[in-house]
């Protein structure tokens, strides 16, 4: 029997990843596309202190430890060429504003 593989070269699909607070927990999924499915990694630049990366999930969590502006290269790999990358910053802000509703 003849069995034919599809392949598919990796895309991310997610956007900017949102901002974060010190010390408060944070987590953002990078999403993609691709036969067979891709995995993360960083290429270039570096993430905030705290933060980690699961290249299986594209899970980015954890309490960020200092307060910048942290820019990066994502790559999604699932060794169809061409690899996709992406360049994300990130945002980690002292603290993270609660604005109530206003009143009429």
């Amino acid at each position: 029997a003849l069995v034919l593989a599809e392949f598919e070269a990796p895309a991310i699909t997610t956007g900017l990843p949102p901002r974060g607070a010190l010390g408060t927990p944070y987590r953002f999924t990078f999403a993609g596309t691709g036969l067979p499915a891709p995995s993360f990694s960083i290429t270039a630049g570096s993430l905030p202190p705290g933060l980690a990366l699961d290249s299986a999930t594209g899970s980015l969590a954890g309490t960020p430890s200092a307060v910048g502006e942290y820019r990066f290269t994502l790559a999604a790999n699932n060794g169809v060429t061409p690899s996709a990358t992406q360049e994300l910053v990130i945002m980690i802000e002292r603290f993270r504003l609660h604005l109530p509703a206003l009143r009429r």
